[in-house]
């Protein structure tokens, strides 16, 4: 076997791999280098006026993110009102969130290809929603009572997933929707999902701080729910002011 020149294979390897860095440094710093790769954008280099609007759409996403976990610990505090406190209870509340916010987030990546033009109104419209089913949903899950049958376990599984898939679903579809928006600014999709996604994820850590620490030790959990009704109506208003400032 020929024995490679230089101080064997180490040696071969590190040659190797410096000449593949100092291609890579090559191709980044100058753009008349074939298959160069442009410089990765850093929100230090964004214009003024874009770096506010990102931070503005990223508080949107974490207070977002806030309510959502709020209210999936005060609807799982619910069902287990109803379905008592068992795993079948954690059971329905993580599934259907699980499934919910996949289902939302596929749908909201179709939604974004038919109508890349209404991203930011159409998220209105979904914390709208959203705060209006959080409303209602204390008495929509207590109502569950009445079609227990007979404390038949499967079918209030059932009819609890039915119930909380739409506002998981709506929740799921965010994401994608603020992803494309946000994208419009940044021009680097992979910056996009990741700054949003930590907003969000945040924003949910806030909101699981808040309501086992804070919300329920001072007030009732139907009070708490109205809270993270509050959040997503703050959200609502907040995101009106962006979009008319944004058309001026």
């Amino acid at each position: 076997m020929r024995k490679i020149e230089g101080h064997g294979w180490p040696g071969f390897c590190s040659n190797n791999v410096g000449r593949i860095a100092q291609s890579v440094e090559q191709r980044t710093e100058n753009p008349c280098v074939g298959g160069s790769i442009p410089p990765s954008a850093t929100t230090s280099n964004f214009p003024p006026n874009t770096r506010k609007t990102l931070s503005i759409l990223y508080f949107f996403f974490f207070i977002s993110g806030a309510s959502a976990l709020l209210y999936q610990l005060f609807w799982q505090r619910m069902l287990f009102n109803q379905l008592g406190t068992d795993l079948a209870s954690i059971i329905v509340i993580v599934s259907v969130f699980m499934f919910g916010l996949g289902l939302g987030a596929l749908a909201g990546g179709k939604f974004t290809e038919f109508f890349p033009h209404h991203l930011i109104i159409s998220y209105l419209v979904i914390e709208l929603s959203i705060a209006l089913f959080g409303i209602f949903s204390p008495n929509i899950i207590a109502s569950l009572d009445s079609f227990s049958f007979s404390n038949n376990i499967f079918i209030t599984i059932i009819l609890s997933f039915l119930i909380l898939i739409f506002p998981t679903t709506l929740m799921g579809a965010t994401f994608p929707i603020l992803v494309r928006y946000v994208d419009h600014f940044n021009t680097h999709i992979g910056r996009s999902v990741g700054e949003l996604y930590f907003a969000n994820t945040l924003g949910g850590a806030f909101g699981a701080y808040l309501a086992g620490f804070v919300l329920l030790y001072v007030m009732e959990l139907s009070s708490a729910i109205y809270f993270s009704v509050f959040l997503n109506l703050l959200v609502a208003i907040l995101t009106l002011i962006f979009l008319k400032k944004q058309k001026s």
